[in-house]
């Protein structure tokens, strides 16, 4: 162990020599990006013009600082995908754009393996669909369902959430970017205009009306409307509560109570859907509990533009009950079905509103832009001149919010690049 008095020193040694060639390999990467910045970048990028709060005028290049290598990668992607310059600037030159992007790569790629080989891979983790458009619902403020857009959570012992579960690919980023599109589509859509207004109620008549198909109604019977348990596909339909616009809706029972329910109850379904062969899919609202005590039921559903509800007891210890008529209609004429025993569902009304569980339309525009009027916002945004305060302080106050925790301007600096190029 003759060296063993000389370690500190030689480790000492080996760490200044280490840290000076790594200063000297910083120095020459920085001279190799240095003709490309100059030609291309600094007009818009330098410590006076600042676009998009990037100065690579005064940016060191530190690949060993996790920020500055995410910086330098940024620039990297911009450049080789074409994206920077602008396209309405001239072209960088062939030769000078491959020096810069190979100057660039290797010691990117070198820090990138090292920090992977020191710390580990940490598995990916996202959110499952459901838990997406639960945080998209709050933070926007929208009520339209995104799970449809965005492919099943795998499982891991019955779990969504454990990161080795769950997938993520190409396909899984294109669909939560297309749910995203679709969510802020709705956002800004409701931005810019007022609540659509709707609140029907329905007698037992009017549910019995219908406008093409096969009579498969509940029967009007007096001042009460009764579904009985028939087996045809679709029976329970009522073509008038057909709505116009998507979106949720608060349906309230009136009066609900089960014929020939004795002690016990009548347990029937409340669906929503096109009602016919079609689009035979139907979405289930919820159960129908129908005892001899009359009651009102409240349901908050979301349902498509053209989808109708659907109303029926689907308790197979029920009876069933024949249709009264051939080829697939129902006829109540001449009949009596309470008398014969066959239990059903009664109600006097069905009432139906458009409801907004998440936010008015002037939060939504608040989640968005923070305190600013619509007319004021209808004037910015047509406006050539664009305010690039207003969009700092829009985007600084919905980081903080996405990503709750208050955020510094360095942080959303990528962000206000994008929004300015």
């Amino acid at each position: 162990m003759i060296l063993s008095k000389y370690t500190p020193h030689l480790a000492i040694a080996l760490s200044i020599a280490a840290a000076s060639c790594t200063v000297g390999v910083e120095e020459d990467v920085r001279a190799k990006l240095e003709p490309l910045l100059s030609e291309n970048c600094y007009e818009c990028h330098d410590d006076v013009t600042e676009k998009g709060d990037l100065n690579l005028l005064d940016l060191e290049f530190d690949p060993n600082s996790l920020h500055n290598s995410e910086l330098w990668q940024y620039v990297y992607d911009q450049v080789k995908s074409g994206d920077m310059p602008p396209k309405d600037e001239p072209r960088p030159d062939k030769k000078l754009a491959s020096t810069f992007l190979e100057s660039l790569r290797a010691p990117l790629e070198k820090t990138d393996i090292a920090r992977k080989q020191s710390e580990g891979r940490v598995k990916t983790r996202r959110l499952t669909r459901r838990e997406y458009e639960n945080t998209v619902h709050d933070l926007l403020g929208i009520d339209i369902p995104l799970q449809i857009h965005l492919p099943a959570d795998g499982g891991t012992n019955h779990f969504e959430t454990v990161a080795a579960g769950q997938q993520f690919s190409h396909f899984n980023l294109a669909s939560y970017l297309e749910a995203a599109d679709q969510a802020l589509d709705a956002a800004f859509g409701r931005v810019f205009s007022e609540e659509e207004k709707f609140s029907k109620t329905f007698k037992p008549q009017e549910l019995i009306q219908r406008t093409s198909g096969n009579n498969r109604s509940p029967q009007a019977r007096g001042d009460v409307a009764i579904s009985w348990p028939m087996r045809l596909q679709f029976y329970g339909r009522m073509h008038a509560t057909e709505v116009r616009q998507a979106g949720f809706y608060r349906i309230t029972l009136k009066d609900v109570y089960g014929i020939n329910a004795g002690t016990g109850s009548v347990w029937g379904t409340l669906s929503s859907g096109e009602c016919s062969s079609d689009s035979p899919m139907m979405s289930l609202i919820g159960l129908v509990e129908a005892t001899s005590k009359k009651r009102d039921i409240v349901f908050e559903a979301w349902m498509n533009a053209e989808d109708k509800l659907e109303l029926k007891p689907n308790d197979l210890t029920c009876k069933t009950a024949p249709s009264g008529a051939t080829g697939g209609k129902v006829s109540y004429k001449g009949r009596n079905l309470e008398k014969e025993g066959f239990e059903g569902i009664a109600w006097k009304e069905i009432r139906m509103e458009r409801i907004y569980p998440y936010a008015t339309s002037a939060e939504v525009r608040k989640n968005l832009f923070g305190e600013i009027d619509r007319e004021k916002l209808k004037k910015l945004s047509w406006s050539k001149k664009r305010s690039d305060q207003f969009l700092k302080d829009s985007i600084k106050s919905f980081a903080g919010r996405a990503f709750r925790l208050p955020v510094t301007d360095e942080q959303i600096s990528p962000y206000i690049y994008f929004a300015f190029t």
